[in-house]
């Protein structure tokens, strides 16, 4: 194996790690999440995964030789960045929506 292909293995299986963490946080927490908060949690979710979807088309080469993504890294660097700054910002509101009606509700965030 080469060592391109060692690296996107890892990078590959760090992904997967992610959605395992995310998936299994999901499971335990969802229902407990207030419907007010919702939204921005499945934004910041949307936006990290397109981020990793970017990301590893990068790595894997799959935009054309002349595409833009690969001939102007300004782009390629919105692309990639800017959908974790977004969902850098979901989730800062995810967690105050979370936290503010978990304190004003006494403990149950419902």
């Amino acid at each position: 194996m080469t060592e391109k292909m060692q690296g996107i293995a890892v990078e590959s299986v760090v992904f997967l790690s992610y959605a395992c963490v995310l998936l299994g946080w999901l499971i335990a927490y969802f229902k407990k999440v207030g419907w007010d908060a919702r939204p921005f949690l499945i934004g910041a979710i949307l936006c990290f995964a397109f981020s990793l979807a970017a990301d590893m088309a990068s790595s894997l080469k799959l935009f054309g030789r002349w595409s833009r993504f690969r001939t102007d890294y300004d782009f390629q660097m919105l692309v990639e960045d800017g959908p974790k700054f977004v969902g850098v910002v979901l989730w800062s509101i995810f967690a105050w929506h979370y936290s503010r009606s978990t304190l004003t509700s006494g403990g149950d965030a419902n």
